[in-house]
């Protein structure tokens, strides 16, 4: 602890304050000093030659392929809403969701007993004669 020369009419217990805190500085320096080399004295000599296993992996030549992976959602930008032309029920749909669906390809197959029943009644009404109107 310092103290100013205001209060002391001659500046001797100042230099005894001055002495005592550097006397502590230098106890504490020389304490800290004996702890570290205490610790590198009681450290083996012997502990530097001990060996650590390790696995090791000889380098090797590949193709690498660069990939990415990325979390997201994907939405189609066409959508197809596909309906009959005729009223009967489905024996086999020949895609699965998500397939790609060409044009003019087979993708569903009706059971044809009706169907043939309907066409025949579309024909007989085509082909029966028509009668004026009023």
């Amino acid at each position: 602890m310092f103290v100013d020369d205001r209060h002391e009419p001659n500046g001797a217990q100042c230099d005894r304050q001055l002495a005592k805190f550097c006397g502590a500085m230098l106890q504490s320096l020389c304490a800290a000093l004996a702890v570290i080399l205490s610790f590198a004295l009681l450290t083996p000599a012997n502990a530097q030659q001990q060996a650590v296993p390790v696995g090791t992996v000889y380098a090797e030549r590949k193709p690498i392929a660069q990939t990415r992976d990325f979390v997201g959602r994907i939405e189609a930008i066409d959508r197809v809403s596909i309906q009959a032309r005729v009223k009967g029920y489905l024996e086999a749909v020949l895609f699965k969701e998500g397939d790609v669906v060409k044009k003019e390809l087979l993708s569903m197959k009706s059971k044809r007993a009706r169907f043939r029943r309907q066409s025949s009644r579309h024909k007989a009404r085509l082909s029966a004669p028509r009668r004026p109107r009023p």
